[in-house]
């Protein structure tokens, strides 16, 4: 593919800000050492400064800004299940390549690598108003999900740099392709911008666990839209490639509409998941609340990489993608290659995935025995 220019911005600076040779050098010499003493010390070697690290067995990764709090998963002893969670891929589906050096302890090395440039992306802990330091005008306040793209594509930069200089250029490629399948596998069932969200929205019951009204809409459209939090791999290779850092605002309507027409391509339209959220509605005995349809729907199996890079394949072969949505359709196709994905053209995928769907969305409004077929004939 001839290389494209895209909409640029100059708002945010993607690179290495941890101090890469302390931290590398405090986890070699702390080797043998108990993972919790490791994990708390790493993240002040690489920030520079003391901050509050909490290690945890129960799988959190992240940064509390305005607490100035660093959580680090101390868990991880099987690389399998690292993939497995990252990817949105089932157990028994996972890629073909994964690299004997990936062990548990790199795993939790570059996991603190990614949340420890979290921390270099924001000013003073605790103040009212938290700035940016790496994108200008944003705060903590304002931050909106282009922002949340570059934070995670910039949170990428040291582990990349790391794993490249340290002579695991496979180890890097492997991460990059996870970001890339990942950004596609974790699309289903929550698949459709605005308009689907507001449809799906008006149907759910607008009082929240917390037991006070919330804004139904705004709520599931910020749950939906984090789910796009993470596709960072295409804007961190192509700002390490030109020297460039791709708008996030275009990238996020460009791979919005790439995802509907994957939906639409599998004959999964939006149409069909309102049609079925609807009848639930009229025939249900309950109302979920907007968390718990969020909670429901993210628990459905994930989409297998095959059954997307089918679709994708026929989306190429019709000639209906391009510019970004074609780069990130190739970046896609060429990820599954690497990793032994080959697309499925399994007649039978779509009905099994429907009626998982129906049960799920179901069962949430207490539906008991839905009739798929009766809903089928409906559409």
């Amino acid at each position: 593919m001839k290389e494209q220019n895209f909409p640029i911005t100059d708002k945010y600076k993607l690179g290495v800000n941890v101090n890469l040779e302390l931290g590398v050098a405090f986890w070699e010499a702390s080797h043998g050492q108990p993972m919790e003493d490791r994990l708390v010390g790493l993240p002040r070697a690489l920030v520079g400064r003391k901050i509050d690290v909490c290690p945890n067995s129960w799988g959190d990764n992240g940064y509390n800004v305005m607490r100035g709090r660093l959580l680090l998963d101390m868990g991880v002893s099987d690389v399998a299940s690292f993939v497995s969670k990252f990817m949105h891929v089932s157990p028994d589906n996972l890629p073909l390549n994964i690299p004997d050096e990936l062990t548990p302890e790199l795993v939790v090395f570059l996991v603190a690598l990614h949340e420890s440039e979290h921390v270099m992306q924001w000013g003073e802990v605790g103040a009212k108003s938290t700035a940016s330091t790496f994108a200008k005008g944003k705060t903590y306040e304002n931050k909106d999900i282009p922002f949340v793209i570059m934070q995670e594509a910039d949170a990428d930069s040291p582990v990349i740099k790391y794993l490249r200089e340290d002579g695991k250029g496979n180890v890097a490629q492997f991460w990059l392709d996870m970001r890339t399948v990942s950004s596609f596998t974790d699309k289903f069932p929550l698949m459709y911008p605005a308009k689907y969200v507001d449809n799906f929205a008006s149907v759910l019951n607008p009082l929240g666990d917390w037991g006070y009204k919330v804004d139904s809409r705004k709520y599931l459209r910020k749950s939906m839209s984090e789910l796009y939090g993470h596709d960072s791999a295409s804007i961190l290779a192509y700002s390490e490639k030109n020297g460039a850092v791709i708008d996030p605002e275009y990238y996020l309507r460009e791979k919005e509409a790439l995802v509907k027409n994957v939906h639409e391509s599998m004959e999964i339209e939006e149409s069909w998941f309102i049609s079925l959220v609807n009848r639930c509605r009229d025939e249900g005995e309950r109302t979920p609340t907007v968390s718990e349809a969020v909670n429901v729907m993210k628990n459905i199996s994930p989409m297998s990489p095959q059954k997307i890079r089918y679709a994708l394949d026929d989306l190429m072969g019709r000639g209906s993608l391009d510019g970004l949505q074609r780069l990130e359709a190739e970046n896609f196709i060429a990820a599954a290659e690497r990793m032994g994905y080959e697309a499925d053209p399994d007649p039978d995928f779509v009905q099994i995935y429907k009626d998982q769907v129906c049960d799920a969305v179901g069962n949430m409004y207490g539906v008991n025995g839905l009739d798929r077929e009766a809903h089928y004939l409906q559409i």
